[in-house]
Protein backbone atom coordinates (compact mmCIF):
# COMPACT_ATOMS: atom_id res chain seq x y z
CA UNK A 1 0.00 0.00 0.00
CA UNK A 2 2.83 2.42 0.90
CA UNK A 3 6.49 2.13 -0.03
CA UNK A 4 9.08 4.16 1.86
CA UNK A 5 12.49 4.88 0.35
CA UNK A 6 15.32 7.30 0.95
CA UNK A 7 17.12 9.21 -1.79
CA UNK A 8 20.08 11.03 -0.24
CA UNK A 9 18.55 13.07 2.59
CA UNK A 10 15.01 13.01 1.19
CA UNK A 11 12.50 10.37 2.29
CA UNK A 12 9.83 9.40 -0.24
CA UNK A 13 6.56 7.72 0.73
CA UNK A 14 4.87 6.27 -2.34
CA UNK A 15 1.10 5.98 -1.95
CA UNK A 16 -0.06 3.10 -4.16
CA UNK A 17 -3.75 2.88 -3.29
CA UNK A 18 -6.45 4.64 -1.28
CA UNK A 19 -5.80 6.87 1.71
CA UNK A 20 -8.87 6.46 3.89
CA UNK A 21 -9.94 5.61 7.41
CA UNK A 22 -8.52 2.08 7.06
CA UNK A 23 -5.11 2.88 5.51
CA UNK A 24 -4.69 6.38 6.95
CA UNK A 25 -3.09 5.28 10.24
CA UNK A 26 -0.39 3.43 8.28
CA UNK A 27 0.42 6.56 6.30
CA UNK A 28 0.48 8.65 9.46
CA UNK A 29 2.82 6.15 11.12
CA UNK A 30 5.14 6.24 8.08
CA UNK A 31 5.17 10.06 8.17
CA UNK A 32 5.86 10.08 11.92
CA UNK A 33 8.76 7.64 11.57
CA UNK A 34 10.16 9.64 8.63
CA UNK A 35 9.91 12.86 10.65
CA UNK A 36 12.14 11.33 13.32
CA UNK A 37 14.95 10.74 10.80
CA UNK A 38 17.62 13.34 10.02
CA UNK A 39 16.19 14.39 6.68
CA UNK A 40 15.92 17.56 4.71
CA UNK A 41 12.51 16.86 3.18
CA UNK A 42 9.69 14.34 3.07
CA UNK A 43 7.89 13.72 -0.20
CA UNK A 44 4.50 12.02 -0.17
CA UNK A 45 4.13 10.74 -3.71
CA UNK A 46 0.44 10.43 -4.52
CA UNK A 47 0.90 9.98 -8.28
CA UNK A 48 -0.55 6.47 -8.10
CA UNK A 49 -3.01 7.24 -5.29
CA UNK A 50 -6.50 6.25 -6.27
CA UNK A 51 -8.53 7.99 -3.55
CA UNK A 52 -8.05 10.27 -0.57
CA UNK A 53 -10.85 10.98 1.89
CA UNK A 54 -11.04 13.45 4.78
CA UNK A 55 -8.86 11.14 6.90
CA UNK A 56 -6.06 11.42 4.35
CA UNK A 57 -6.47 15.20 4.12
CA UNK A 58 -6.31 15.50 7.93
CA UNK A 59 -3.13 13.37 8.02
CA UNK A 60 -1.50 15.56 5.36
CA UNK A 61 -2.51 18.72 7.25
CA UNK A 62 -0.98 17.39 10.49
CA UNK A 63 2.17 16.47 8.58
CA UNK A 64 2.29 19.97 7.07
CA UNK A 65 2.00 21.48 10.54
CA UNK A 66 4.90 19.37 11.87
CA UNK A 67 7.19 19.47 8.84
CA UNK A 68 6.31 22.95 7.54
CA UNK A 69 8.22 23.60 4.32
CA UNK A 70 9.96 20.23 4.47
CA UNK A 71 6.83 18.44 3.19
CA UNK A 72 6.27 18.14 -0.55
CA UNK A 73 3.34 16.39 -2.20
CA UNK A 74 3.36 14.86 -5.66
CA UNK A 75 -0.08 14.94 -7.27
CA UNK A 76 -1.01 14.77 -10.92
CA UNK A 77 -3.11 17.78 -11.87
CA UNK A 78 -6.70 16.64 -12.25
CA UNK A 79 -6.22 13.48 -10.17
CA UNK A 80 -8.74 12.62 -7.48
CA UNK A 81 -6.22 13.46 -4.72
CA UNK A 82 -5.47 16.82 -6.34
CA UNK A 83 -9.17 17.64 -6.80
CA UNK A 84 -9.93 16.80 -3.16
CA UNK A 85 -7.32 19.30 -1.92
CA UNK A 86 -8.73 21.90 -4.30
CA UNK A 87 -12.33 21.29 -3.19
CA UNK A 88 -11.25 21.53 0.46
CA UNK A 89 -9.55 24.87 -0.30
CA UNK A 90 -6.10 23.49 0.55
CA UNK A 91 -4.37 23.70 -2.82
CA UNK A 92 -2.26 26.68 -1.72
CA UNK A 93 -1.37 25.18 1.66
CA UNK A 94 0.76 22.34 0.33
CA UNK A 95 3.88 22.56 -1.80
CA UNK A 96 3.07 20.31 -4.73
CA UNK A 97 4.81 18.99 -7.80
CA UNK A 98 3.29 17.10 -10.69
CA UNK A 99 5.94 14.36 -10.74
CA UNK A 100 8.52 12.80 -8.44
CA UNK A 101 11.62 13.98 -10.32
CA UNK A 102 10.62 17.64 -10.08
CA UNK A 103 9.76 17.19 -6.38
CA UNK A 104 13.20 15.67 -5.71
CA UNK A 105 14.90 18.50 -7.59
CA UNK A 106 12.88 21.06 -5.65
CA UNK A 107 13.67 19.41 -2.28
CA UNK A 108 17.40 19.30 -3.07
CA UNK A 109 17.42 22.93 -4.20
CA UNK A 110 15.61 24.02 -1.03
CA UNK A 111 18.01 22.01 1.15
CA UNK A 112 21.02 23.49 -0.64
CA UNK A 113 19.63 26.99 -0.24
CA UNK A 114 19.00 26.42 3.48
CA UNK A 115 22.58 25.18 4.00
CA UNK A 116 24.11 28.10 2.11
CA UNK A 117 22.06 30.68 4.00
CA UNK A 118 23.75 29.94 7.33
CA UNK A 119 25.90 32.83 8.41
CA UNK A 120 28.56 32.93 11.11
CA UNK A 121 27.63 35.77 13.43
CA UNK A 122 30.10 35.21 16.24
CA UNK A 123 33.05 32.94 16.89
CA UNK A 124 35.18 32.62 19.99
CA UNK A 125 38.92 33.18 19.57
CA UNK A 126 40.84 30.07 18.68
CA UNK A 127 42.54 28.71 21.77
CA UNK A 128 43.56 25.08 21.57
CA UNK A 129 42.83 24.61 25.28
CA UNK A 130 39.18 25.73 24.93
CA UNK A 131 36.60 24.14 22.61
CA UNK A 132 35.62 26.48 19.76
CA UNK A 133 32.21 28.10 19.98
CA UNK A 134 30.47 29.18 16.80
CA UNK A 135 27.02 30.81 16.69
CA UNK A 136 25.04 30.37 13.50
CA UNK A 137 22.01 32.24 12.27
CA UNK A 138 19.79 30.80 9.57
Amino acid sequence: MFRVSQQEDVIVIDVRDDVDIVSGPLLEAAITIADQQPLSHLIVNMEDGKYCDSTGVAILLRARKRLRDRLLLVMKPGSICHRITEIAGLAGIFQTSSDLLSALSRARAMASQARSSLEIVDAAPVDRRVPATIHLRA
